[in-house]
């Protein structure tokens, strides 16, 4: 989370009173088992090795949401851009998918920063792509299907 900024609970608060939802509703509603079961995996990915492999797993998740690294639009664009059509819901009154778009871009950036500054062996190449193409597993399956 960004200094200052609202945390994805917030946003998605806040984003839910469009849709006449309550902070009490997000309470009383339980999470997607399916949701809940792939956050513990990408969280298993971010403990059971490295810092770098942590770094490029959490990472990817930054990389698929970002419109500079995803044809036509990454998930929050295209979801605004449906609630704008179907709803008539301005992007710019969509906090939630509004502050992705934007954050999402810089923080797609990390693991090239990361990558740039640590990457200085073979090993620590071969921590960071293990980080990657596991989190790429994680996410074409069950996972793809719940947040694409």
């Amino acid at each position: 989370q960004e200094e200052g900024k609202p945390d994805h609970i917030e946003l998605t608060v806040k984003e839910g009173e469009l849709f006449g939802l309550s902070a009490e509703d997000f309470d009383r509603i339980p999470p997607l088992e399916g949701a809940v079961a792939c956050f513990h995996a990408w969280t298993h990915l971010a403990m059971r090795g490295s810092w770098l492999e942590a770094v490029a797993a959490s990472a990817i998740l930054e990389m698929r949401n970002s419109d500079e690294l995803i044809r036509g639009g990454a998930l929050s664009r295209r979801i605004g851009h449906n609630l704008t059509r179907d709803l008539g819901i301005p992007l710019k009154q969509q906090v939630n998918n509004a502050e992705h778009v934007e954050a999402d871009m810089r923080h797609a950036h990390l693991l090239f920063e990361v990558a740039e500054k640590h990457a200085t062996s073979a090993a620590s190449q071969r921590l960071i792509l293990a980080g990657a193409e596991a989190s790429f597993i994680n996410h074409p399956g069950f996972c793809g299907e719940l947040f694409c």
